[in-house]
């Protein structure tokens, strides 16, 4: 058992600097216009590989037994290896004093500080809208399994329904976002606000729901995983067009560490809501708190910040 927190340890390590590198490389691969479909389209396989990982490892261990399951999941980090090979990005542009790129880590954690608090107001707003949409979604996600138990009194069976649910209104979403023109800064957050308080308000619905329908539940969860799955790959494509190439990484890892952060705050709080006051009212909570992200959302719109190209 202890190799395996060491395994899952190291997973995660490995995960948390994969997540800026990529959304980094985005930019030095397709134009500016195309940041937001980039993304959704990311996004996209992320919730294919959510909807048919488990299936598969289900079926891999009824055939082959767990232990041969976890090495055909490591054999999936070399072909994944592979496949990075082929691709070429452009070079960046040369950066004064590239003595920067050799910094210790927290400098450079702190140079993302910087930019995301103090130099950029819509680099500020995003993180803000961020951290709210992190500790409402994360908390949702993570109680999930407990509504099902307690509040819409499903077995087993139909928590998996319900996870494909959300997978599928995410997946939806993605595809809808990717086939979508990217807009103007202002239609962009617009569309963040309307999606997240569509979410909030199917949020609070599951929560005041009295006698649990496993239909308009599947619909409500459906409804949830498309409307909250709009965020990141908006919010990506914006900070990939304002933050210089030299700084995308610290900015990307600046918002993963208050990700994280954040989230790890909203399951803990929401958390101890369900344990104290019921699952019902931590839903109610976490969809009041998704309409509390909207109205920033819009408030940031409302004050016409203009996004302009980066300079590195």
């Amino acid at each position: 058992l202890e190799r395996l927190y060491v395994l899952v340890f190291l997973i995660s390590i490995v995960s948390t600097v994969f997540g800026p590198a990529l959304a980094s490389a985005v930019p030095l691969i397709v134009q500016r216009s195309q940041l937001t479909t980039a993304n959704a389209f990311l996004q996209s396989t992320t919730n294919i590989g959510v909807l048919l990982g488990p299936a598969m490892s289900g079926l891999g261990i009824a055939l082959i037994g767990a232990q041969n399951v976890l090495y055909v999941d490591a054999a999936t980090f070399l072909v994944s290896a592979l496949f990075l090979l082929p691709i070429r990005v452009r070079d960046s542009r040369t950066v004064k004093g590239l003595d920067v790129l050799a910094t210790p880590v927290m400098q450079d954690m702190m140079v993302g500080f910087r930019f995301v608090f103090l130099q950029h107001r819509v680099v500020f707003a995003l993180m803000i809208t961020a951290v709210l949409y992190n500790l409402a979604i994360s908390a949702f996600v993570f109680l999930l399994p407990v509504v099902a138990k307690e509040l819409l009194q499903v077995g087993p069976m139909e928590l998996g329904w319900l996870w494909s649910a959300l997978g599928i209104g995410m997946l939806a979403a993605s595809i809808w976002l990717a086939r979508t023109p990217q807009g103007t800064f202002q239609d962009r957050i617009g569309k963040i606000g309307r999606s997240l308080a569509i979410g909030g308000i199917a949020v609070c619905a599951l929560g005041l729901i009295q006698t649990p329908v496993l239909f308009s539940t599947f619909l409500l969860i459906v409804i949830i995983g498309g409307s909250t799955s709009l965020f990141y790959p908006v919010v990506w494509a914006m900070l990939q067009e304002v933050t210089p190439e030299h700084l995308l990484g610290r900015v990307f890892t600046t918002f993963s560490v208050g990700g994280m952060a954040s989230a790890m705050v909203g399951m803990a709080g929401f958390g101890w809501a369900a344990d104290t006051l019921g699952p019902a009212v931590s839903l109610i909570g976490i969809g009041l708190l998704l309409l509390l992200t909207a109205m920033v959302t819009v408030q940031v719109s409302r004050r016409g910040h203009v996004v302009s190209p980066a300079v590195a």
